[in-house]
């Protein structure tokens, strides 16, 4: 199965965003970096911190429910 000359034109962010097919290229290593760094510091803090956890939550996901 070949790909279109229209799909075959898109960045890797935009192929992921349709459910295309898509390698990882490094284009998105910053935001690699920054999410590895979040999910330390989630790993680092207490049960008893849960407003540290919500807020890191909120940065690592683009929404989440209430009672995270």
């Amino acid at each position: 199965m070949g790909t279109s000359d229209a799909s075959s034109k898109l960045s890797m962010k935009e192929r992921r965003e349709k459910g295309l097919l898509w390698v990882d290229t490094g284009e998105n290593l910053n935001q690699q970096i920054l999410a590895r760094g979040l999910c330390q510091d989630f790993n680092q803090t207490r049960a008893t911190e849960s407003e540290k956890r919500a807020e890191i939550w909120k940065k690592l996901f683009a929404s989440c429910g209430e009672n995270v």
